[in-house]
């Protein structure tokens, strides 16, 4: 069984690395009007459900002992989090989640540095270039997540 999950790892693992494009991209979105209007963020089409994707967020918040927000019923957020995985600066963390189909999620990223100061590549390469290595990363805990409960539900 461990040979089995182990090829079933590689795989996605092989497929995650050479057989997509990365499909990561920085521009402006229309945000919450109470916050502000427009905020820069990123964009990743994830193959993952809505669903496993919101939970992979929440479990990498719970990690660092963060707490969700609703600020609406499509935007949560992360306040005043060092997220390592991004930058060990203090930040807030935005996500929007758009169901694009069943097996398949847009996933939109908001960093701000408080005050609603949301963070560009053109002046914070590092942590933008980090955050779109954490959606990735998302996107697989979640396909991970999902080839699990189908092993699972399988024995």
């Amino acid at each position: 069984m461990k040979s089995f999950l182990t090829i079933i790892f590689f795989v996605l693992g092989f497929t995650s690395l050479y057989g997509q494009d990365k499909g990561i991209y920085e521009r402006s979105f229309e945000f919450d009007k109470r916050v502000a209007t427009q905020a820069n963020g990123l964009v990743y089409k994830a193959n993952a459900p809505k669903a496993l994707l919101e939970a992979a967020i929440e479990k990498k918040f719970d990690e660092v002992k963060s707490k969700a927000k609703n600020m609406r019923k499509d935007l949560v957020v992360f306040e005043s989090t060092v997220l390592g995985d991004v930058s060990m600066q203090t930040m807030d963390y935005y996500f929007r989640l758009k169901e694009l189909s069943p097996d398949q999620t847009e996933i939109q990223m908001f960093i701000s540095l408080g005050n609603d100061n949301f963070i560009t590549g053109e002046k914070y390469q590092k942590e933008v270039a980090a955050a779109g290595l954490f959606l990735q990363n998302l996107d697989k805990s979640a396909r991970v997540a999902r080839l699990e409960k189908k092993i699972a539900t399988q024995q």
